[in-house]
């Protein structure tokens, strides 16, 4: 019962952790261009002319995490943003890296080369608008992440203190 309910809660937050990760866009032409190669290089192996032929399905483990690590970099430039989301997803989660970039790489390519519509990076046109938005969203998604992890451990830590007095 509690696995099942481990492994679903851990896939969600893998998942949010990834759509956090491309929502955060940032633009960098180095990553962009080898993120670019990578699709390259995938079209010219399966013997396909768009990159809207890519199955996601038909991608190696190993491709997908090079594109998910690209699209990881690009998102993340800053290098002390990177360790701080690094060293979160370790101790919070299961998850290693390498399973995170390959799940940004196929959200990345199932989502057809662009961030979802949900992009939290999207900065509207106006002079109201501040840029540390996105970033300010980012870190609350984190935080409620980090708080829904607290309350389900101690729940179990609950269920558990109640079986053993039984």
């Amino acid at each position: 019962m509690f696995r099942n309910a481990r492994k679903i809660l851990i896939t969600s937050m893998s998942i949010i952790i990834g759509t956090v990760l491309i929502a955060g866009n940032q633009n960098s032409e180095e990553t962009s261009s080898s993120i670019d190669l990578i699709i390259k290089q995938i079209r010219t192996e399966q013997d396909i002319k768009s990159n809207d032929e890519i199955d996601p399905d038909s991608i190696d483990e190993l491709q997908l995490e090079k594109i998910g690590r690209a699209v990881y970099l690009e998102l993340f430039p800053n290098a002390e943003k990177r360790e701080f989301i690094e060293n979160l997803i370790m101790r919070e989660s299961s998850i290693s890296l390498d399973e995170l970039y390959k799940k940004i790489g196929y959200k990345y390519i199932s989502e057809g080369f662009k961030l979802p519509i949900n992009d939290l990076s999207t900065k509207p046109e106006g002079s109201e608008y501040h840029y540390g938005y996105g970033e300010v969203l980012i870190l609350i998604t984190l935080i409620i992440i980090i708080i829904l992890l607290r309350i389900y451990k101690h729940v179990v830590q609950l269920l558990k203190d109640k079986e053993t007095v039984k």
